[in-house]
């Protein structure tokens, strides 16, 4: 078998300069992964090597929660503080530093961690994912964290024993998935770490989930959605593409505190959006409350499994309801409309229409998506606190190019003109699918959606 030999030291620096500005990006969204350690007795090495941790964590902007406990202290002392560190929102991994006085039960205290929190892989859920050492003495240092990043920076490991050398940095599972998945919504690995049900994804091997796009490779063999072998020779996905999970909505790391308030909580927008590749611009805010329920009343989207259809095609998907509105859509549109009509204008939210699917000629995503989203809703933000600028357009107000904070942000100016371009003969050509559209609700049609129509055949035509 083959053996790879790997500078600790360089790896750790790269690692540090690439999580800094992964971890930035988390902090606009108001997350701080934290990263827990346990000390118990006054062992010197264990000492250094946890003050290195905290040290390494503290430098790249990673919260430091620590426990000394004394020598003494108890089998079940040390549980009540693991279980703490298990169910504590603050800290996603966590390290038990071992060797433990030779009163405890070390085996009995590993077992307790939460395997979802262990950053040294100790726990025998985690134990051997990846092995490092010479053949013949393996031994395991944080498995997973190390295998992530090793995959992260394109390091060859499959069929090898791999050796580091000289420090390195322990992050563990959750940091290690959380930090290197740029393509997974952060809050939302954040919200199903715990407490959680999955339907028809891929089971690893350690009994673990998996959907296609969690990493950027597939495991080497997982259990499918139907319950077979699964390899990524398969060609097949691993798991439904309409795979869903279940979990509280409390365990949004973004969620407003206020969310329960038994008082109800004033909103200020709502945004409505659908996966087009072209035409519709990347947002556009509504003339008004009726205008909006008109622009929700046409949305289109690539369909998707949820929906009867095939993929890929567009399809009309009114406020994306379609799939889970269970009576007469018209009258569901009667009903915005009359929420509309029951109170004043000024008091009513703003409404927008998103879309983040925008691609090129050649088929590339325009924007990029995901946290970057938060720039369109900064906007959102300051045009409801009437700091921000739009331009009246045909189709609602947009905003100009400047008007976006793209600060940091690798973009094109072209990309983002076509992001923000209305293009009207687009549009009025696809004016007779409307009506099309229209045409399926009959006289139930609110009156006020067929004036919307009318008045932007009239505005794009003018």
């Amino acid at each position: 078998m083959a053996a790879t030999l790997l500078d600790g030291n360089v790896l750790l620096e790269t690692v540090k300069d690439d999580l800094r500005v992964r971890i930035g990006r988390l902090a606009e969204l108001g997350i701080t992964p934290g990263l827990g350690t346990i000390l118990v007795g006054d062992d010197p090495p264990s000492h250094a090597y946890v003050r290195l941790k905290h040290d390494d964590s503290a430098e790249i902007g990673v919260r430091s929660v620590h426990t000394e406990l004394p020598a003494t202290v108890t089998q079940q002392q040390l549980h009540a503080v693991i279980d703490r560190y298990n169910h504590d929102p603050d800290v996603d991994a966590y390290i038990l530093q071992v060797p433990l006085p030779e009163h405890l039960d070390a085996e009995a205290a590993l077992l307790a961690i939460d395997p979802a929190k262990d950053a040294d892989g100790l726990h025998p859920v985690n134990l051997g994912k990846l092995v490092m050492g010479v053949a013949g003495a393996p031994r395991p240092c944080t498995p997973l964290g190390i295998q992530a990043l090793l995959m992260m920076y394109k390091v060859p490991i499959e069929g090898q024993h791999v050796v580091i050398i000289g420090r390195g940095l322990t992050i563990g599972r959750p940091l290690a998935n959380l930090l290197s998945l740029k393509e997974t919504n952060a809050n939302a690995i954040h919200t199903i770490e715990r407490n959680s049900i999955f339907t028809n994804c891929a089971k690893t091997d350690d009994g673990d989930i998996w959907w296609e796009g969690m990493t950027k490779e597939a495991p080497a063999h997982l259990i499918d959605w139907h319950g077979n072998d699964w390899t990524p020779e398969s060609g097949t996905p691993s798991a439904h593409p309409n795979a869903r999970f279940t979990t509280p909505a409390a365990q949004d790391p973004a969620i407003a505190p206020e969310w329960e308030d038994p008082a109800g909580v004033p909103i200020d927008a709502i945004m409505f959006g659908g996966r087009r590749a072209n035409i519709v611009p990347l947002v556009r805010e509504a003339f008004d409350w009726t205008h909006g329920v008109f622009m929700g009343s046409i949305m289109s989207s690539e369909t998707t499994a949820a929906a009867v259809g095939e993929v890929g095609k567009l399809r009309f998907d009114p406020f994306a309801m379609l799939p889970f509105c269970g009576y007469n859509m018209a009258d569901y549109w009667a009903h915005w409309l009359e929420v509309g009509a029951a109170t004043r204008p000024e008091l009513l939210p703003r409404i927008y229409y998103v879309n983040w699917f925008r691609r090129d000629t050649g088929g590339r995503f325009l924007w990029p998506g995901f946290g970057e989203n938060s720039r369109v809703l900064e906007w959102i933000f300051r045009r409801g606190d009437g700091e921000a600028r739009a331009t009246e357009t045909p189709i609602g107000f947009l905003p100009e190019p400047d008007d976006l904070n793209t600060a940091g942000l690798e973009m094109a100016p072209e990309d983002l003109a076509e992001l923000l371009r209305v293009d009207g003969p687009a549009i009025v050509a696809e004016l007779p699918q409307f009506e099309q559209h229209y045409a399926r609700f009959g006289d139930r049609l609110p009156a006020a959606l067929r004036t919307e129509l009318d008045r932007l055949r009239e505005r794009l035509l003018a």
